[in-house]
């Protein structure tokens, strides 16, 4: 315990410098505080740190283990120190220890650290800032999504959204709200208005790897689902699985996005 310390005449407008408790405190701090890294019983306590506990801190300032708990509790409000406690022991922390020891070495050293917080502080919410906007862009787009399939009638909804997400799996779109609903007209005119043909044909597509919708081959009376596609074995099997199983995942997936819109409005 050789040495000195430095007050800085600011320690005057501390809002705490009129309470004896405090002021007493504070300045025990700063003279417990290592001047440099070292360990103890195999911890590294830092330059600006100290261990100790309730108890020591109460019986070296001779007040009660009540007012030593306040007198922290104060500190650490007011950002002048942190605490990590352990059952045995407690490591203070003097935030702006070389901010207040060395000059104007210490107050660049603190500005640097300062200026690394609020790079952090700007990157955090820069990266809250972009989830925020991809959870509106994909509101805005489920919305853009549902306005194009108005015209889509309850019993086709399942049967059009397996045949866009074929599409979406081809790198295909349709570029406008015409092509999109001139393309579902001819899927119900094919279908002959049965959603169970207009499956098959969509089937029947995915299964050629057609980029189009064409007639059921060999269909008997319109209606019926006898045809070439049916003989190939499972065909394109997985491939009109997986495009349903995508399809269902993507209108479940709007379903969340247009409640979360309206639990926010």
């Amino acid at each position: 315990m050789e040495g000195w310390i430095k007050l800085s005449r600011k320690l005057l407008d501390w809002e705490y410098f009129t309470d004896g408790v405090m002021l007493k405190g504070w300045m025990y701090l700063l003279l417990k505080a290592n001047s440099e890294d070292k360990f103890w019983r195999g911890i590294e306590v830092k330059r600006g740190q100290l261990v100790t506990s309730l108890a020591r801190i109460a019986k070296d300032l001779d007040i009660s283990v009540q007012q030593a708990r306040r007198m922290l509790t104060n500190m650490e409000n007011t950002h002048e120190i942190t605490r990590k406690t352990t059952n045995k022991f407690t490591i203070i922390t003097i935030c702006k220890f070389d901010y207040y020891q060395e000059g104007k070495k210490g107050k660049q050293q603190a500005k640097q650290h300062t200026n690394q917080q609020a790079n952090q502080h700007a990157d955090q919410h820069a990266n809250q800032q972009q989830l925020k906007n991809k959870e509106e862009k994909n509101i805005k787009t489920s919305t853009k999504v549902d306005a194009k399939r108005i015209f889509v009638s309850p019993e086709f909804e399942n049967v059009f959204a397996v045949w866009l997400e074929y599409k979406h799996q081809r790198h295909e779109s349709y570029k406008s709200d015409l092509s999109l609903k001139t393309c579902y007209n001819k899927l119900v005119k094919l279908s002959g208005n049965d959603p169970s043909v207009a499956m098959a044909i969509v089937e029947q597509s995915m299964a050629n790897n057609w980029a189009g919708l064409f007639p059921l081959k060999n269909q008997n009376n319109g209606n019926n689902r006898t045809s070439d596609w049916q003989q190939t074995n499972g065909a394109g099997r997985e491939q009109r699985a997986a495009a349903y199983m995508s399809a269902v995942a993507r209108l479940a997936a709007e379903d969340d996005a247009r409640a979360a819109k309206v639990r926010g409005a």
